[in-house]
Protein backbone atom coordinates (compact mmCIF):
# COMPACT_ATOMS: atom_id res chain seq x y z
CA UNK A 1 0.00 0.00 0.00
CA UNK A 2 0.94 3.70 0.12
CA UNK A 3 -1.01 5.85 2.51
CA UNK A 4 -0.68 9.30 2.40
CA UNK A 5 -0.62 11.44 5.34
CA UNK A 6 -4.51 12.73 6.19
CA UNK A 7 -5.32 15.43 8.28
CA UNK A 8 -8.61 14.86 10.04
CA UNK A 9 -10.27 12.89 6.70
CA UNK A 10 -8.47 9.56 7.26
CA UNK A 11 -6.13 7.59 4.84
CA UNK A 12 -6.75 4.98 2.51
CA UNK A 13 -4.58 2.25 1.59
CA UNK A 14 -5.05 0.24 -1.67
CA UNK A 15 -3.37 -3.52 -2.13
CA UNK A 16 -3.45 -5.80 -4.25
CA UNK A 17 -3.66 -9.57 -3.80
CA UNK A 18 -2.10 -12.12 -6.77
CA UNK A 19 -4.36 -15.34 -5.09
CA UNK A 20 -7.60 -15.54 -2.86
CA UNK A 21 -6.72 -15.45 0.72
CA UNK A 22 -7.29 -14.62 4.27
CA UNK A 23 -6.27 -10.92 4.77
CA UNK A 24 -5.59 -9.06 8.01
CA UNK A 25 -4.75 -5.26 8.02
CA UNK A 26 -4.05 -3.64 10.66
CA UNK A 27 -3.39 0.23 12.23
CA UNK A 28 -0.41 -0.23 14.59
CA UNK A 29 1.69 2.25 16.53
CA UNK A 30 5.12 2.91 16.72
CA UNK A 31 5.35 0.15 19.88
CA UNK A 32 3.10 -2.30 18.09
CA UNK A 33 0.39 -2.07 19.46
CA UNK A 34 -3.04 -2.68 17.09
CA UNK A 35 -5.15 0.63 17.30
CA UNK A 36 -7.61 -0.56 15.21
CA UNK A 37 -8.33 -3.64 12.76
CA UNK A 38 -9.41 -2.96 9.06
CA UNK A 39 -10.07 -5.71 7.46
CA UNK A 40 -9.95 -9.30 8.98
CA UNK A 41 -11.37 -11.50 6.37
CA UNK A 42 -11.29 -13.30 3.21
CA UNK A 43 -10.38 -11.56 -0.18
CA UNK A 44 -10.40 -12.48 -3.59
CA UNK A 45 -7.54 -11.42 -5.84
CA UNK A 46 -7.65 -8.32 -6.87
CA UNK A 47 -6.71 -4.83 -6.13
CA UNK A 48 -8.27 -3.70 -2.57
CA UNK A 49 -8.96 -0.73 -0.73
CA UNK A 50 -9.28 -0.42 2.93
CA UNK A 51 -9.96 3.32 4.61
CA UNK A 52 -8.89 4.57 8.22
CA UNK A 53 -10.80 7.40 9.61
CA UNK A 54 -7.95 8.62 12.48
CA UNK A 55 -10.47 5.80 15.18
CA UNK A 56 -9.28 2.99 17.50
CA UNK A 57 -11.52 0.75 17.72
CA UNK A 58 -13.67 2.15 20.56
CA UNK A 59 -14.07 5.08 18.09
CA UNK A 60 -11.91 7.60 19.74
CA UNK A 61 -9.84 9.70 17.38
CA UNK A 62 -5.97 8.28 17.76
CA UNK A 63 -3.45 10.48 18.84
CA UNK A 64 -1.31 11.81 16.28
CA UNK A 65 1.68 10.85 15.67
CA UNK A 66 3.17 7.86 12.94
CA UNK A 67 0.83 5.01 12.57
CA UNK A 68 1.95 1.56 10.22
CA UNK A 69 -0.91 -0.23 8.25
CA UNK A 70 0.38 -3.75 8.98
CA UNK A 71 -1.31 -6.05 5.82
CA UNK A 72 -0.58 -9.86 6.20
CA UNK A 73 -1.82 -12.31 3.68
CA UNK A 74 -0.87 -15.48 1.97
CA UNK A 75 2.37 -15.76 4.56
CA UNK A 76 3.30 -12.26 4.26
CA UNK A 77 3.83 -9.10 6.14
CA UNK A 78 3.85 -5.87 4.00
CA UNK A 79 4.33 -2.43 6.02
CA UNK A 80 3.47 1.14 5.38
CA UNK A 81 3.82 4.40 7.14
CA UNK A 82 0.72 6.59 7.79
CA UNK A 83 1.15 9.78 9.92
CA UNK A 84 -1.88 11.08 11.30
CA UNK A 85 -1.61 15.41 11.65
CA UNK A 86 -4.53 17.69 12.53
Amino acid sequence: GRPNPFRGGGVSCDYALPSAVHAKLAVVDVTGRVVRVLVDAARDAGNHRADWDGADERGKPAANGVYFLRLEAGGRVLTSKAVKAR
